[in-house]
């Protein structure tokens, strides 16, 4: 192997190691801050355990908060209105 192909092959393994480290660390970033759950209703009444849950998850009790898709309702505020009554 001349000694160009040696340093290029060196340059590669060098390059791959700094990018491999990179990559982890952004893994590590992304999953510290990834947090919350997503729940998949469809229609029709909820059962008091899963909203019991979802309040418990989302922290609605202590300031945090919940979002509602009303996607597949053909009345969309009845979704919201629903919701709010449970």
């Amino acid at each position: 192997m001349t000694r160009l192909g040696f340093i290029i092959t060196l340059l590669g393994f060098i390059c791959f190691a700094c990018n491999s480290s990179h990559q982890q660390e952004q893994k590590q970033e992304q999953e510290e801050h990834s947090k919350g759950a997503l729940f998949i209703i469809g229609g029709g009444s909820r059962p008091a355990e899963l909203v019991e849950r979802m309040i418990n998850e989302s922290g609605l009790r202590e300031g945090g908060y919940a979002v509602v898709l009303p996607m597949s309702s053909s009345l969309p505020d009845s979704a919201i209105i629903w919701s709010s009554e449970q």
